[in-house]
């Protein structure tokens, strides 16, 4: 494959990033892994940057979808949308019971993994129930 190259003055950002050597702008031959890469500064913060990777190996191309990266990323506030894995499809009850057993510790994410005190978990949940409450005393308005 033909060696990919960034022009004089470049779209900001934008770099070419090998997927063996996993670095921006590498000095390496392996030119079928390299890929333009764009780098984005999240502003108010000293180093916390978004990056995408873009399969094609047109430079213009990739330009135009670091345009498009760029503006997503404003419109969002700078937070990328990931996809979710876990089927969050919830009814109100079923959340209120993933909410209790949260609260309880039984977790499969580890990270997310907190213990409770009783006390805490019973005070969590009856302000749970005063909500549930409160949404079957509110009339439903249908159009």
């Amino acid at each position: 494959m033909d060696k990919l190259k960034i022009p004089k003055n470049p779209y900001k950002g934008m770099k070419i990033y090998c997927g063996v050597c996993k670095r921006d702008n590498p000095n390496c031959n392996h030119y079928n892994n390299h890929q333009y890469r764009v780098r984005i500064h999240v502003p108010n913060t000293r180093n916390k940057v978004k990056v995408k990777v873009f399969e094609t190996r047109d430079y213009d191309l990739a330009v135009k979808q670091a345009i498009d990266f760029k503006k997503n990323l404003i419109l969002n506030n700078f937070e990328t949308i990931k996809s979710q894995t876990e089927d969050n499809d919830y009814s109100l009850s079923e959340a209120i019971l993933k909410y209790n057993q949260y609260l309880g510790g039984s977790t499969h994410w580890l990270k997310k993994r907190r213990r409770f005190q009783k006390n805490t978990r019973m005070n969590q949940y009856g302000f749970v129930n005063s909500f549930l409450k409160l949404l079957r005393s509110v009339p439903i308005l249908i159009d």
